[in-house]
């Protein structure tokens, strides 16, 4: 794999902090906010996280070895998060149609 890509390890530990809120399992969600926010590929994420010690060794073979990270769950959670950001700041108004 690739060196790793130059992150503010700061932000990089804030946020992992602020998605994981002491879970104890790395979920696909988890891994897809934060790549989006840190510019990278989901399993490009993984392999930074347990390269500095934010994810258990061996959590890149556990992704590969059980299906990934498809496209269709970075849509589905990039629609989450779309969904979650327009009801917030309508303050939880429901969308009318035009």
């Amino acid at each position: 794999m690739s060196p790793l890509p130059r992150l503010d390890e700061a932000a990089l530990r804030d946020a992992f902090a602020t998605a994981t809120d002491g879970e104890e399992v790395l979920s696909r969600r988890t891994v897809i906010l934060l790549a989006d926010m840190f510019d990278l590929d989901p399993l490009g994420m993984v392999h930074v996280l347990e390269c500095k010690g934010l994810a258990r060794a061996g959590s890149l073979d556990w992704f590969r070895a059980n299906g990934s990270i498809s496209p269709e769950d970075i849509a589905s959670v990039r629609r989450e998060a779309a969904t979650a950001l327009v009801f917030s700041s309508r303050k939880g108004v429901s969308c009318r149609p035009l």
